[in-house]
């Protein structure tokens, strides 16, 4: 989104606005350049009006929506930069609760996540070029360069909203995942107490304010227990709301990206389906084919891989619930288990979910519609394709048999 520092002054405010203003010049100076060098290319495919209204309709949603993302990430701008300051406090937070940042797990994440997309964008054009560009004779290279630099271009400013967001979800997991090993860490098995008796097996240092483990049956207090859990309840909850807050900022362009994602799968699986049943030899047929499984398989890839994310996040939010009801013994105080009544409570009242701007729920369950909403829009478009063909035969036919062309009929 271009938040240059947490406290902004008038300079770094000046450089985020010049940078939305770039990105916004360098995505539409692109396009415009994109369809002057695009009447250099000598396409096989004939379309009929039904694929050439599908086809351009898609392209027209998709520069809208990016336009769209691009501007609104300027304007939520400052609820990120609310959301990275109480990020900075949580983090101190957790350190005087003895629990690292893990900078480096994140930063590994950031390399792989950005890999990952650049290795699809890159492999995407590295093919076009030996498969389809190879057989436009009449586009010089100037052209073919020209137009893989335009698309890398949109392809990466397509993605860096995905890419931040996948990567500010994939941080509060990581939080997740170290209260739970906290949690974990609270139970012991030792002979003197067997497995259906676990106890547990931190202390609270009142005085540096740091969790540390021992294994010293005198030493365990029931108060100190019943700390521990309330101080991991209010952690849970704090990082949940800052999780809604940021799920919040980018909400508007995460639905904007899944409906780009979801119409352009559905439009380039019908173009898709129309080429594949044309009368071309393989190799033409392939070279056709091919930009268009390239595209639908990366539109499916983005949709699949942010939901799962954002589903395994939430998982792992509501699994310190199935672990601290393992520690809710009869032997334990009341005071230790009124404190775990009241996380799971907290738990069941404020689950994490993350959401297209409330339209949509992020997860697995998404996945499921996605997949059968494009089924059944591609077959109502195939449908709504084939009497469009049929139509335009007969006409053909009749005008044939009546001894005049179409054209000489559209000039009576």
């Amino acid at each position: 989104m271009g938040v240059l520092d947490l406290k902004p002054n008038l300079l770094n405010k000046i450089y985020e606005y010049v940078y939305t203003a770039i990105s916004l010049i360098l995505l539409n100076s692109m396009i415009v350049l994109f369809w002057s060098r695009l009447d250099e290319v000598n396409y096989n495919i004939q379309l009929n009006k039904i694929e050439d209204l599908v086809g351009n309709t898609s392209y027209f949603i998709q520069i809208t929506i990016l336009n769209i993302v691009i501007i609104l990430s300027r304007i939520n701008s400052q609820k990120l930069r609310k959301v990275l300051e109480l990020i900075e406090s949580y983090n101190r937070k957790m350190e005087n609760m003895g629990l690292a940042t893990r900078h480096q797990a994140l930063f590994m994440y950031q390399i792989k996540i950005i890999s990952l997309y650049g290795i699809a964008i890159i492999s995407y054009f590295v093919v076009m070029h030996i498969i389809y560009y190879k057989g436009l004779m009449k586009i010089t290279i100037e052209s073919k360069l020209c137009l893989t630099f335009i698309q890398i271009t949109i392809s990466f400013l397509t993605c860096v909203s995905d890419i931040s967001f996948c990567i500010w979800i994939k941080y509060f997991r990581i939080k997740f995942e170290q209260m739970n090993e906290m949690v974990r860490g609270m139970l012991t098995t030792t002979p003197d107490s067997p497995q259906h008796r676990r106890v547990l097996g931190l202390q609270y240092d009142f005085k540096n304010k740091m969790f540390t483990s021992f294994r010293n049956e005198s030493k365990r207090g029931s108060n100190a227990s019943a700390y521990i859990i309330r101080t991991l309840k209010q952690r849970h909850l704090e990082l949940i709301k800052i999780a809604r807050m940021m799920n919040t900022a980018y909400g508007i362009q995460i639905a904007l990206m899944m409906t780009v994602s979801f119409v352009s799968t559905i439009a380039l699986l019908y173009m898709w389906y129309r080429t594949i049943w044309m009368n071309y030899e393989i190799l033409v047929l392939l070279s056709e084919t091919m930009p268009f499984a390239y595209y639908i398989l990366f539109s499916l890839w983005r949709i699949v891989y942010e939901n799962h994310v954002c589903a395994k996040t939430c998982s792992e939010a509501l699994e310190i619930g199935d672990i601290i009801c393992e520690l809710h013994e009869p032997s334990a105080s009341k005071e230790f288990r009124t404190e775990i009544q009241d996380f799971t409570l907290q738990l069941i009242q404020n689950p994490l979910i993350f959401t297209g701007y409330g339209f949509f729920d992020l997860g697995h369950a998404f996945i499921q519609e996605v997949l059968g909403s494009i089924t059944t829009y591609l077959v109502i478009l195939i449908q709504v394709g084939d009497m469009s063909t049929m139509f335009t035969e007969t006409g053909n036919n009749n005008s044939t048999e009546n001894g005049t062309s179409p054209m000489q009929n559209e000039d009576l």
